[in-house]
């Protein structure tokens, strides 16, 4: 977890959070008692494929949105348009977390709220990085930056807080006897704890605003630089949806490898995370180094994800090495990934602390991307050194 978070949650503001801190700022048996009540609702296939039309609905007006924003005479999008995927984030992440879609991509002007939070992160995560990453002198005085964090964590809490209790008012007014595998994320978490609900929501719509942004923009970038692997998923997707407005459902997006493979391929390019973190629970050896106990440990993949000892051509976009078809792979010259080491590429994590998100972010960028690449040719005419920028996560430089 991050101190600044913990203490944040644990001292500062434990009127608010009580027995429910949530999971990227827990640690030991409160960490897994939390994981455990959310873990069968989050991690089920099952609940999240019932997001499917309403994450297919955002993606659309996403595509109308761009028809919109685009030059008539270039058909290029504005140089802000990262912003339009914030939006489209921030949709997609509302209905999960919130039960509600936000409509920022409509009326972004008309949700303020939700403009500072987009405003905020970013700030907010490198001030994450410099104050927990780097050396820091914040736990013995609060320096101008610890009070900078603290204000940031205050306002981000309260206006996405403004928005939980809004959803969670609204469906005790609107009590149904749904079954539960009918119900949402929202309804089936408040029906246990509704203050782990509330954490939870929370932290899914704040932790999924940026990195689901980087995510997109990295497939849209990888793409538009291999226009013959563009012109290949699009193959694929005209098979499963003959015209642009073709429904989308669990049975023909189950028809989708090329697609898939297109994201896993755009993330070991451009990985969200840098890397992986975790808290020595006692001593241990790690190759001939002794690490005590209680150190902070960050496994930093990014260069294994360019290694030639992993991946044949790293530096090339191929899709094909993650299909199962061994001819596939080896069309391209290049060995299947199912054959190297598995712990190289993990962008979601591993084993119990996963990404609690994996399954949502999975359904948002398949969804979207069938819908992109369905309605516009993607191309990128300008220089890519830098694009990303690293705090705590990779996001868009530019």
């Amino acid at each position: 977890g991050f101190d600044i978070i913990q203490y944040h949650r644990k001292e500062l503001r434990k009127d608010v959070f009580k027995h429910a801190v949530g999971l990227v700022a827990d640690q030991g048996e409160t960490w897994s008692k939390f994981r455990s009540a959310v873990n069968p609702v989050l991690m089920n296939p099952k609940t999240i494929k019932m997001y499917l039309p309403k994450t297919d609905q955002v993606a659309l007006k996403f595509v109308e949105c761009i028809k919109h924003i685009r030059d008539p005479a270039t058909q290029e999008v504005p140089d802000n348009f990262v912003e339009y995927i914030k939006y489209w984030t921030m949709d997609s992440v509302g209905l999960v977390a919130l039960d509600s879609d936000l409509n920022m991509l409509d009326n972004s002007a008309g949700h303020p709220k939700a403009k500072i939070i987009i405003d905020n992160m970013e700030e907010f995560f490198q001030l994450l990085l410099e104050l927990d990453m780097q050396p820091s002198m914040w736990k013995l005085i609060a320096t101008p930056k610890f009070k900078k964090i603290i204000n940031i964590l205050d306002l981000l809490n309260e206006l996405s807080m403004a928005y939980v209790k809004q959803a969670l008012e609204r469906l005790e007014e609107e009590a149904s006897n749904k079954p539960e595998h009918e119900q949402s994320i929202l309804e089936r978490l408040a029906s246990k704890d509704p203050i782990i609900a509330s954490t939870m929501a929370m932290d899914i719509f704040l932790a999924g605003i940026d990195t689901t942004t980087s995510a997109l923009t990295a497939c849209l970038l990888t793409l538009a630089q291999n226009p013959q692997q563009q012109n290949k998923l699009r193959e694929e997707l005209l098979a499963v949806m003959p015209q642009k407005n073709s429904p989308l459902n669990q049975e023909n997006m189950k028809t989708l490898p090329y697609l898939r493979a297109c994201i896993k391929e755009s993330l070991r390019l451009y990985p969200v995370a840098t890397g992986n973190f975790r808290t020595t629970g006692q001593d241990v050896v790690l190759s001939g180094f002794r690490v005590p106990a209680n150190t902070d440990v960050s496994m930093t993949a990014q260069l294994l994800l360019k290694d030639p000892k992993y991946f044949q051509q790293p530096d090339q976009f191929i899709p094909e090495r993650w299909l199962r078809s061994k001819a596939l792979a080896e069309a391209e010259h290049v060995c299947s990934a199912s054959k190297g080491d598995p712990f190289v590429y993990l962008p979601f994590g591993f084993g119990p602390r996963i990404c609690i998100g994996k399954r949502i972010v999975d359904l948002e960028l398949e969804t979207v991307l069938s819908r992109l690449l369905r309605n516009f040719e993607i191309k990128f005419d300008y220089p890519t050194d830098d694009i990303f920028k690293t705090n705590i996560i990779n996001v868009p430089a530019k």
